[in-house]
């Protein structure tokens, strides 16, 4: 958390914009939802929505976590992250992480309607696959082996350091998200659904950048272990 941090601090505009390509269309997703039906008025209505937006939201985020990690690994190799280049990057191995997020939010699915643990044993194993499948150029199935053998041997501590990453910038978009709220309080109607949408856009913008990071981190520290260097990307391990 704290090399997330300071990497964010380091250059938090590109950061900032590659978070946006996912935050910004799902919180338009939901802003238009209650816009055109309104807010649900019921805890099973809001879980519905939820569930629609939940696909979406798992594909984009993949998107945004692949770009990070090209940036992270520019910050560590002291050059300049750009965000475009990490985009156009995640552009050129578009379909491949596409396919790798299709495989990995119906395994993941399947296996939590099961008996829930494969789905989450499945989630911490593929944990990787969307940034392989990018930096590494690799296939889908091949990026899947990869991230699984990625985390073979560091089980428990890949669980942890996620589940650690993801408590921390939760309770911290929550507190963001309330500060902003504040000021969409006194509003009613369109105007306060468009004003809480705002105040959700920047609290979740601003804390993303930090859990993509702490990810990105966790697969260039595990390839740094075995390979005695920060990886480019492009480069596949020997």
């Amino acid at each position: 958390m704290s090399a997330a941090l300071a990497m964010y601090r380091a250059a938090p505009r590109p950061f900032l914009a590659v978070s946006l390509v996912s935050t910004l269309p799902l919180v338009g997703l939901s802003v238009a939802g209650d816009l055109a039906y309104g807010v649900p008025a019921d805890s099973t209505g809001r879980g519905l929505r939820e569930l629609i937006l939940l696909v979406p939201a798992l594909f984009l985020v993949q998107i945004s976590l692949a770009a990070t990690a090209v940036l992270t690994m520019d910050l560590l190799h002291r050059r300049p992250p750009s965000a475009s280049a990490g985009l156009e990057l995640v552009g050129l191995r578009f379909w491949p992480l596409a396919a790798v997020n299709a495989i990995t939010i119906l395994g993941v699915a399947l296996g939590i309607m099961a008996l829930v643990i494969p789905g989450l044993v499945l989630l911490v194993m593929w944990i990787y696959a969307p940034i392989i499948a990018v930096v590494e150029a690799r296939r889908p199935r091949a990026s899947l082996a990869r991230s699984v053998a990625t985390v073979r041997g560091r089980f428990w501590w890949t669980t942890g350091a996620y589940v650690a990453i993801q408590l921390t910038v939760t309770l911290a978009g929550i507190l963001i998200g309330a500060l902003f709220g504040t000021l969409a309080a006194p509003l009613s109607g369109n105007a306060a659904i468009i004003g809480t949408g705002l105040a959700e856009l920047v609290a979740v913008t601003l804390v993303q950048p930090v859990a993509l990071l702490g990810v990105a981190l966790m697969y260039l520290e595990r390839r740094a272990a075995r390979e005695g260097h920060w990886a480019n990307p492009g480069s596949q391990p020997e």
